[in-house]
């Protein structure tokens, strides 16, 4: 998929619907995606778990949904995208509007704020410690390789 399709016709109209939007969140998710799927892939290669183009892992997905129950507005608009004839795995690659709303709520769980939307080194720092997480491989060379091949073009 393009970024910028996707940035236009899923991640910001789904971060608005949802009272979720921010310059600052818009760039983290589409830099996430860009890092994790390249656009491209909606499983991980390898037969690794993760699913969607954020490659959220079903059970992170699994935990999100547990946490939410503090949040019966989240978790409401959540479950009523998933689809209950899919199991979570399915959802995450099959429904961009949970891929989406999944990787903004996980995000939102942390109590840090946002870096600053012209703060790349900080968007790193903070998609490394939330997301990617001192276990994931990704490098900062690769990430930011990433966002320049499939930033918005």
């Amino acid at each position: 998929m393009k970024p910028s399709h996707f940035r236009k016709y899923w991640v910001r109209p789904i971060l608005h619907d949802a009272g979720m939007w921010s310059p600052e969140a818009e760039k983290l998710l589409m830099m996430t995606a860009a890092m994790e799927s390249n656009f491209d892939y909606v499983r991980q290669l390898g037969n690794g778990p993760a699913r969607g183009f954020f490659q959220m892992e079903p059970a992170t997905f699994e935990d999100l949904l547990q946490r939410l129950k503090n949040n019966p507005a989240r978790l409401t608009r959540l479950e009523y995208q998933i689809d209950p004839l899919l199991d979570f795995e399915q959802c995450l690659e099959r429904d961009i509007t949970v891929m989406v709303l999944s990787c903004r709520y996980l995000y939102a769980e942390v109590p840090e704020r946002l870096p600053a939307v012209s703060d790349d080194e900080g968007m790193w720092k903070y998609y490394k410690k939330h997301w990617n997480t001192h276990l994931g491989d990704t490098t900062r060379e690769e990430f930011f390789a990433a966002w320049a091949a499939h930033g918005d073009s």
